[in-house]
C-alpha cells in the first residue's frame, strides 16, 4: 500500500493583491534583473506560506491577461507573430511594470500600442517564488510544497 505523504503547507491561500503590488513596487531605475533580485530579497524574508502566496497571486494575474484583446496588442507588438512563449513573456512583462500599466492595460489595451519600449528579458520574473523559496529554505523542493 502506498503511503501518504502531506504537502508540507496544504494552506491554498493567495497573498492578497495590494500585498502583491507592495512587494513588486516598480523602481524605474533598476533593470529587471535587479527588480528581481530586489523582490526574491524582500520575499525571502517573510514566511514561506506568503512566497507560497505570492507566486499564486502572480500566477493568477499572469492568467487573467490572457484574453484576445491583450493578445491582439501582442501580436501587434511583435509585428503580426506573437507564439506561446511569447505571449507568456508579454504577459510577465505587463504584470513586471506594475499596477497601474497592468490594470490600464486590462480596461484598455490599446494603450499598450503606445510608447512601448524595448524590453528585456522577463522570463526571470517567472522565477521569483521558487528562488525566494529556495534562497529562505536553502532547499529545492518548491514545486513539492
Amino acid at each position: 500500500m502506498d503511503s501518504f505523504k502531506p504537502r508540507l503547507y496544504q494552506s491554498q491561500a493567495v497573498m492578497s493583491t495590494d500585498d502583491f503590488w507592495h512587494v513588486c513596487k516598480v523602481n524605474e531605475k533598476l533593470s529587471n534583473r535587479e527588480l528581481c533580485e530586489s523582490i526574491i530579497q524582500r520575499l525571502s524574508e517573510v514566511a514561506i506560506e506568503e512566497i507560497i502566496g505570492f507566486s499564486r497571486r502572480y500566477k493568477l494575474l499572469i492568467n487573467k491577461l490572457a484574453v484576445p484583446d491583450i493578445l491582439l496588442a501582442g501580436d501587434l507588438i511583435y509585428e503580426g507573430y506573437c507564439s506561446d512563449d511569447t505571449f507568456l513573456y508579454f504577459r510577465v512583462w505587463l504584470v513586471s511594470q506594475g499596477k497601474d500599466l497592468y490594470c490600464e492595460a486590462l480596461k484598455n489595451p490599446d494603450i499598450l500600442g503606445q510608447d512601448l519600449h524595448e524590453f528585456e528579458n522577463t522570463e526571470p520574473f517567472l522565477y521569483i517564488g521558487i528562488k525566494a523559496y529556495c534562497k529562505k529554505t536553502g532547499r529545492k523542493d518548491f514545486y513539492k510544497v
